[in-house]
């Protein structure tokens, strides 16, 4: 496994563990590259002792690991698409899946395109056992409130590497519709009879008598 551009040498020195300068010790700077590199091999060749003899080359299997990889959401579901006045008083819920297992004592930033606090307000969140999956749920409030197409923003959660997530937004994740059903509208016992289609925003097409 090649670190690449993770790892620049430095220098080395020499130390002595048993007998004289036996220990050669190489520095490496370290670098953020965002990759994640396990099991890395080490292999020495080209040593030389005292008789200036070549000293065997040897290969250390998975000496260490390098990951840099900053945690990334996988996908961001709801638990309806459409809050319309039916759900008004039930709970909403995001579910957030990370490739990542994640510090359960920090809980990501979510925010949406539109201002829904007049519908929406949070109860409560938490992560599955793994780390890996966090559900926020939402009381569900209000009438009269239509919002379209609604984006939900996810930040700031953190795996147990302490590496920030790349922010991630799932485009139109849900609608609001909570205006009441027009039907309702119309005055109970009334003798006009509506024949076609009646609802408050399209009055075309219909016929009372």
């Amino acid at each position: 496994e090649n670190p690449g551009s993770s790892l620049n040498f430095v220098g080395f020195s020499m130390a002595t563990t048993t007998v004289t300068n036996d220990t050669y010790v190489a520095t490496y700077n370290a670098f953020d590259q965002n990759v994640s590199i396990p099991n890395i091999d080490v292999n020495v060749a080209n040593a030389r002792n005292f008789n200036n003899e070549l000293v065997p080359a040897q290969t250390a299997a998975n000496v260490f690991t390098i990951n840099t990889q900053q945690p990334i959401v996988t996908s961001v579901t709801v638990s309806d698409t459409l809050i319309d006045i039916s759900n008004v008083g039930t709970i909403f819920s995001i579910q957030i899946t990370y490739r990542d297992a994640m510090r359960t004592d920090i809980a990501p930033t979510i925010t949406f395109s539109q201002n829904v606090s007049t519908t929406l307000s949070f109860r409560n969140g938490s992560w599955n056992a793994a780390g890996t999956i966090y559900t926020a749920n939402y009381n569900v409030g209000g009438s009269n409130n239509v919002i379209p197409g609604i984006s939900i923003n996810v930040s700031g959660a953190q795996n147990t590497n302490n590496f920030v997530q790349l922010p991630f937004t799932q485009a139109n994740a849900f609608s609001i519709d909570t205006r009441p059903n027009a039907s309702s509208d119309f005055p109970t016992g009334s003798s006009t009879r509506v024949v076609g289609d009646f609802n408050r925003d399209n009055l075309s097409d219909v016929a009372a008598y």
